[in-house]
C-alpha cells in the first residue's frame, strides 16, 4: 500500500514557479532514501515536496539525485569525506539527504546537510504520522536550510495595470512581477506617466503564496483642461454681456438741456 503526500501539497508543487536561477546560483543535490518495514512511501511525491520547498529558497538551485547517486550516498553512511565527494562530483556545493524510515503508522524523517568539502551538519529528526508528513517535511527543509544562511522566502504574484508601469519593492526598482521576498511586511508601489501612483503593503510568510494588485487610474485633467470649465466660463461671459446691454438700454442717452438765461438761473 502506498502512502502519498497530501494532494494540496502536490498542487502547490505544480503551481509554484521556481525562483530565478542562473549559472552562478549554488546548486544543492536533493537525495531521498526510503527504508523500513511499514507502508511504502511514494518517492516521487517526497521529491516533489522537496522541490516545492526549495523553490522558495532563491539562493539555491535543486538537482534531484538519480538511483546511482542514492546508492552511492547510502554506501557512504555518515562518512563526511565520502558524502562531500559525492556532492562535489555532481557539481553541487551542498547536498540535502532526506532519509525516511517507515513503520506501520509513523515515519522517522531525518534531514542531513553536507557540503562538497566534507562538512557534515548535525542531522535534524522528526517523528510524524502519515497525515503530518508533507507539512513536517516542508518545515524541516526550511529549518535546515535557514540554519545555513539559505532562508526560505514567500512568493508574491503581482498584477500591474498598465502593464508597463514602473514597480518598486521597498523603494527598490524591479522588472519582475513574480516576487520572492523575505518574511515580513513589504511595500509595493507602481507609477506611470499620466496615472495616479499607487502603493500597497503585503505581509509575507515563508513558503506561502499571496496575490497583490496595483491598478493605476488615469490622472484627472487640470481644471483648465476640463471641457465643462470652458462651457461655464462662456456662459458667465455671455450672461455678463447680456446684463451690460440691458443696463445701457434702460439708461438710454443723457437728455439734451438747452438753457437760456444767466448762469445763476440754474443753467449749467
Amino acid at each position: 500500500m502506498r502512502a502519498s503526500l497530501a494532494v494540496c501539497w502536490l498542487a502547490t508543487c505544480a503551481t509554484v514557479a521556481p525562483s530565478v536561477v542562473d549559472a552562478a546560483t549554488p546548486r544543492i543535490v536533493g537525495v531521498v532514501t526510503i527504508a523500513g518495514d511499514g507502508e511504502t512511501i511514494d518517492r516521487a511525491n517526497v521529491e516533489a515536496a522537496l522541490a516545492s520547498a526549495i523553490a522558495y529558497v532563491p539562493s539555491l538551485a535543486l538537482d534531484l539525485a538519480d538511483a546511482s547517486t542514492r546508492r552511492r550516498i547510502l554506501g557512504c553512511g555518515v562518512d563526511s569525506a565520502c558524502l562531500g565527494a559525492a556532492v562535489g562530483d555532481l557539481g553541487a556545493s551542498l547536498g540535502l539527504w532526506i532519509a525516511i524510515y517507515s513503520t506501520a503508522n509513523r515515519h522517522l524523517v531525518t534531514a542531513r546537510l553536507v557540503d562538497s568539502t566534507g562538512g557534515l551538519k548535525k542531522p535534524r529528526v522528526v517523528d510524524v504520522t502519515a497525515a503530518e508528513l508533507a507539512e513536517k517535511l516542508r518545515a524541516l527543509v526550511f529549518d535546515v536550510l535557514a540554519s545555513e544562511r539559505h532562508p526560505p522566502m514567500g512568493r508574491v504574484r503581482l498584477e500591474v495595470r498598465p502593464e508597463d508601469a514602473s514597480v518598486m519593492v521597498d523603494a527598490t526598482p524591479t522588472d519582475r512581477r513574480d516576487l520572492f521576498l523575505a518574511p515580513g511586511t513589504h511595500v509595493l508601489s507602481a507609477d506611470r506617466d499620466g496615472h495616479v501612483p499607487r502603493s500597497t503593503e503585503v505581509a509575507v510568510s515563508r513558503g506561502e503564496v499571496i496575490d497583490a494588485a496595483l491598478h493605476l487610474d488615469p490622472t484627472p485633467p487640470s481644471w483648465y483642461e476640463r471641457p465643462w470649465t470652458w462651457v461655464v466660463a462662456g456662459a458667465v461671459v455671455l450672461a455678463a454681456g447680456t446684463l451690460a446691454t440691458v443696463a445701457v438700454l434702460e439708461r438710454g442717452p443723457a437728455p439734451l438741456v438747452i438753457c437760456h438765461g444767466a448762469r445763476d438761473a440754474g443753467c449749467p
